[in-house]
């Protein structure tokens, strides 16, 4: 099994700015069927990846107007389309996270998710 993480990554990714309300993203997650939303600051062309929301971040908050820049986590971890899924699997582990943005030349292009690799796992034969 030498899978990329292209392979398994969904794509294109659904994201929203740091203004955005935590009602907005939580409605925004419902609709899409995403658990985790990557959160940018648009600097002209440039699309700068600030933090990520999920749904455990939302738990708990009950105010629907509050700004996602208050409760995103801003310690993001990202791999390239090429990476081995073991290798990303192995950093989920070592940095305790459920998702990997994934980058190519500073853009986003996918997003992989602990339950990705439940998947590949229950796939194979």
């Amino acid at each position: 099994m030498n899978k990329t993480v292209e392979q398994i990554m969904a794509a294109p990714v659904v994201t929203t700015t740091l203004d955005s309300t935590t009602g907005y993203v939580r409605e925004l997650m419902e609709r899409k069927q995403v658990s985790a939303i990557p959160i940018v600051e648009l600097d002209g062309d440039n699309i700068n990846l600030k933090g990520i929301v999920t749904t455990s971040d939302l738990r708990g908050i009950k105010d629907e107007s509050t700004e996602v820049d208050i409760i995103m986590s801003r310690l993001i971890e990202s791999v390239s389309r090429d990476t081995p899924i073991k290798t990303a699997a192995k950093k989920m582990l070592e940095h305790d996270m459920h998702h990997l943005v994934v980058m190519e030349e500073g853009k986003i292009v996918g997003i992989v998710s602990s339950m990705d690799f439940v998947r590949v796992v229950s796939e194979l034969s």
